[in-house]
């Protein structure tokens, strides 16, 4: 496939309840496969969310589970692209689902069309960029928190962005957007990025040294601008955020450098994760 697309609708507010999943495969502009999976979530409903996706216990009382479902629908995610409509929630729902019942996590990378839809109907052509404004707005038919139809949009979003800007795969258009695809494996989750806003070019990875690494900047550099110092870390292949979390890979420690960020760090490190601390000339010094 060139792509996929999928989206989840979850039994209640914790992410590991996901009960329904659409997927929809993608060739030459084409769609070429879709399945929609009713799940059984294995807990409770909330009126809420039945309210949103209409789907009750009663449907999903003899679906399989996840991880029942999961071998059927493993090689989606497998060294593939993957969009959703706001990836950040879909696939912290997979990655929620998948720890939930002790399943190998793949590797691939995903996008998001929230973003893709911010870039190409700004603020003041579109009251929100939610899925359904989208739609309507392109005169897409959509029965909206179905899964598989929502899935389907998504199809419909990317290849209209890809005809807007001449381009041919997704991957272009995301590079001509100045997009960068998140990254969800085993041991990393990183969700899809805005590049600054200054960049006028795209993401070029001139070394791997930092691939993937997530990193963030406390305080200020002695010697750039903070908008140059990421840059060069981009280039490298790295992240940059601005929260310390068990993702974090290394605090780069400069001038002014905010002591909780430190604190947060020492306390991770303790319960075992492993976050680098780098001055900035160390970080200097590991560029060269």
């Amino acid at each position: 496939m060139d792509y996929y697309t999928i989206d989840f609708e979850t039994a209640n507010a914790s992410l590991a309840s996901a009960c329904s999943i659409g997927i929809v495969g993608v060739e030459n502009g084409k769609i070429v496969s879709t399945r929609h999976i009713l799940i059984n979530p294995d807990e409770e409903f909330s009126y809420f969310n039945v309210g949103i996706h209409h789907i009750t216990p009663d449907m999903v009382r003899d679906a399989l589970k996840f991880n029942e479902v999961w071998p059927e629908i493993e090689s989606v995610f497998a060294d593939q692209l993957v969009f959703a409509h706001n990836a950040g929630f879909d696939f912290a729902v997979l990655n929620k689902c998948l720890e939930k019942y002790g399943l190998v996590k793949p590797t691939f990378r995903f996008g998001c069309t929230v973003q893709i839809a911010r870039k190409l109907w700004p603020n003041h052509e579109l009251i929100n960029h939610r899925l359904h404004t989208v739609a309507g707005h392109l005169e897409i038919e959509l029965d909206h928190h179905n899964a598989l139809s929502d899935a389907s949009a998504c199809v419909a979003l990317i290849e209209r962005g890809m005809k807007m800007h001449q381009v041919d795969t997704p991957r272009e258009l995301y590079d001509r957007l100045e997009l960068r695809f998140g990254l969800f494996s085993p041991t990393k989750y990183r969700n899809t990025t805005r590049l600054p806003r200054r960049r006028k070019q795209s993401v070029f990875i001139a070394q791997e040294f930092f691939l993937d690494s997530l990193f963030v900047l406390s305080g200020s550099p002695s010697k750039l601008q903070k908008s140059e110092l990421i840059k060069q870390i981009e280039a490298w292949g790295g992240f940059v955020d601005t929260r310390v979390d068990v993702h974090t890979d290394y605090l780069v420690v400069l001038e002014n450098a905010k002591k909780e960020h430190i604190m947060q760090v020492l306390a991770l490190q303790a319960q075992g994760s492993i976050i680098a601390l780098l001055t900035e000339e160390e970080l200097e010094e590991k560029m060269k």
